[in-house]
């Protein structure tokens, strides 16, 4: 096993199954789990109605904006 540790504003999410199976499969018995395990990092992230699809853009202080500094510590470990 391995143990992680998190500092700082972020979402992850650890799954057995990689991306693009998950987009592309019709039934969960199409998924193959891997031998290994995907760790995604997203620091912030726009939701559904923003730019993305021709919305308004999310307020300044909801955004990434040029220059900002970004910290969060991920520390990870085997057990």
């Amino acid at each position: 096993g391995i143990r992680l540790r998190f500092g700082g504003d972020f979402s992850f999410c650890a799954s057995r199954y990689d991306l693009d199976d998950l987009a592309e499969a019709r039934r969960r018995k199409d998924l193959v789990p891997l031998d290994g395990m995907q760790l995604m990092i997203d620091y912030r992230m726009s939701g559904v109605g923003s730019a993305s699809c021709k919305g308004q853009q999310p307020l300044r202080e909801c955004r990434i904006n040029p220059g900002e500094r970004v910290d969060f510590v991920l520390e990870i470990r085997p057990e």
